[in-house]
């Protein structure tokens, strides 16, 4: 006995079906993203001053609107493998030199927001180390403009760009504060 409906007719009805419900529930969406409002903000309470201890006078925050556009850049030229080896001297001395580049730059409380710091090497994991060494560096050389900076250590390959083994070369992202 025939019903009516062929093998295709039941098919064709059940993938109707499937994109009536994703019609549904798209404009089900729709609908309830359009009626959304914004929850009103409740404000923190103040912190209240205690009677056993006096308010502590603090300087002006720190605020800053974002970062310079252009770097602060220089090279310091190193023995890389004696800072590989952590040797004192080289140390010391690469510290000096990077206190020498940012002593202007620093003076009047600047800040960092980011570095970005290549070391020059044939391989690039010891450029890579050197260039971690010398993030090291850069936060005991000047470590007030260092507070909470995000540094990234990158290798640099020698040649490139006239640098030699060992260069350090810096760039940082001061920000621009009010």
């Amino acid at each position: 006995m025939l019903t009516g409906r062929s093998a295709n007719g039941s098919r064709n009805s059940m993938m109707l079906a499937g994109w009536l419900f994703a019609d549904l529930a798209l404009a089900l969406m729709v609908l309830l993203l359009g009626s959304a409002t914004d929850l009103p903000v409740q404000a923190l309470p103040s912190p209240t001053a205690s009677a056993s201890r006096s308010p502590v006078p603090s300087a002006t925050p720190f605020r800053p609107l974002g970062t310079e556009q252009k770097p602060f850049t220089f090279v310091v030229q190193s023995n890389g493998q004696a800072l590989l080896n952590r040797d004192p001297a080289e140390a010391g001395r690469v510290r000096a030199a990077i206190q020498q580049h940012l002593a202007a730059a620093t003076k009047a409380g600047r800040r960092v927001a980011f570095v970005l710091t290549f070391g020059t090497s044939e391989s690039p994991g010891t450029g890579v180390s050197l260039a971690r060494i010398g993030n090291d560096l850069l936060r005991e050389a000047v470590p007030a403009a260092m507070t909470g900076a995000a540094v990234r250590d990158f290798w640099q390959a020698t040649g490139q760009e006239g640098a030699a083994e060992g260069a350090l070369s810096f760039e940082l992202y001061f920000f621009v504060s009010q």
